[in-house]
């Protein structure tokens, strides 16, 4: 969720008119706003384009600041994001208990593209194999 948000970007209409970072925003003006921008920020995330299990630890706490935001801040965060809290870990556990995911393809010619959001290349794809019990 910090490295791949599912959503990156927040459209909004400008209330009012207002400056912002030298910028003139007008009143009625379509605005994009970045909320997970600060999730590859090293002040909040040290070496962060790096996954790091560990980060999540009591000693280094770094998902409890205001810079983590996978579902947006304030009164229009995602309205689902207290049930994918739950229910994301809970189906991930139930595939991995039923199935091997193998990489069908060669991992060294993938390459996430930005465009604007991170994506695959139609040539990653992925076996699942179900389990022998």
């Amino acid at each position: 969720m910090r490295l791949q948000p599912t959503g990156f970007g927040i459209t909004r209409t400008a209330a009012k008119d207002f400056v912002f970072e030298n910028n003139q925003i007008y009143r009625n003006e379509n605005v994009i706003i970045f909320p997970t921008s600060d999730h590859t920020n090293p002040e909040f995330f040290p070496d962060p384009n790096v996954f790091n299990i560990d980060r999540n630890n009591e000693q280094r706490n770094e998902f409890k600041q205001p810079a983590f935001a996978p579902y947006g801040k304030g009164p229009h965060n995602c309205i689902g994001a207290s049930l994918a809290e739950i229910m994301m870990p809970l189906n991930m556990g139930i595939i991995l208990h039923r199935r091997t995911i193998t990489p069908s393809c060669n991992l060294d010619k993938v390459k996430v593209v930005f465009n604007p959001a991170p994506v695959l290349p139609d040539i990653f794809k992925v076996n699942f194999e179900t389990r022998v019990k």
